[in-house]
Parts: C-alpha cells; sequence; structure tokens
C-alpha cells in the first residue's frame, strides 16, 4: 500500500508566515501611534514651558517676583527697552505660533521677519518716547 503524502508542511508554514506577518504590521502599527503620541506630548511640554516661562517674564515686569523678577526685569529694560513689557506676549506668540506651523516651510521663513519687526519697531518707537519724555 502506497501513502498518498500530504502537504501538511507547507501548508501550516504559509499560516505561520501570515500571522508573523500581520503581528509584525501590528507592531508597526502601535510604533507609530506611540511615536505620534510621544511627540504630541512634546509639543504640549514646550508649549506649557513657553508659557511659564512668559508669565515669569511678565510677572517679573510687573514686580512680582522679588529679587530674581527685578534682575529679569532690568535685563530685559536693558535688550529690549519700553518693549519689554511686550516681549512674553511675542515669545510666547512666536512658539506657539512655531509649534502649529512647523510643517509649513513658507510659514518657517515668516519667523524670523516678525523678528526683525519686534526690533525695527523697538528701534523705530523708542526714540520718539524718549523724545516725548524730554518735552513733556
Amino acid at each position: 500500500m502506497a501513502r498518498k503524502r500530504t502537504n501538511k508542511n507547507k501548508n501550516t508554514n504559509k499560516g505561520i508566515n501570515k500571522t508573523s506577518n500581520k503581528t509584525g504590521r501590528k507592531k508597526a502599527v502601535q510604533g507609530k501611534v506611540e511615536q505620534n503620541a510621544y511627540v504630541g506630548l512634546r509639543e504640549e511640554a514646550i508649549l506649557i514651558l513657553s508659557f511659564l516661562i512668559s508669565l515669569l517674564l511678565l510677572l517679573s515686569n510687573l514686580g512680582f517676583c522679588g529679587i530674581v523678577g527685578e534682575g529679569l526685569s532690568q535685563g530685559l529694560v536693558f535688550l529690549f527697552g519700553s518693549f519689554s513689557v511686550l516681549f512674553p506676549f511675542v515669545l510666547f506668540f512666536l512658539v506657539a505660533f512655531v509649534m502649529a506651523n512647523r510643517n509649513n516651510p513658507m510659514i518657517m521663513r515668516k519667523i524670523p521677519f516678525i523678528c526683525f519687526l519686534y526690533i525695527f519697531f523697538w528701534e523705530l518707537f523708542l526714540p520718539v518716547l524718549i523724545f516725548r519724555e524730554e518735552y513733556s
């Protein structure tokens, strides 16, 4: 009696390969989801940190942060003059703007221009304010 050969080995190998491919895909998808969650968490942490720094700078400009705040306020006044009060707002706005538009290269090219405008207006209006104070 001759026995027929069956292809049990071939069928089981194909079944194993299919399940391993599916689990490999699931792991890849789970890895991407975890990576996206990490990126989102990092962006939120940066945004919260920039808000806290801006709040500290604003409170130091208003005189509510003691000796450290006084030093920060004097440093900001030294760097930006009368526009030092606006700097915390500009800082937070720029960080939030960059985080929202980080994938848009046209917007990213406009960020240095916004910084230039801030410095330009500071230099433009500072002499006007000083001139106005002299003749008041």
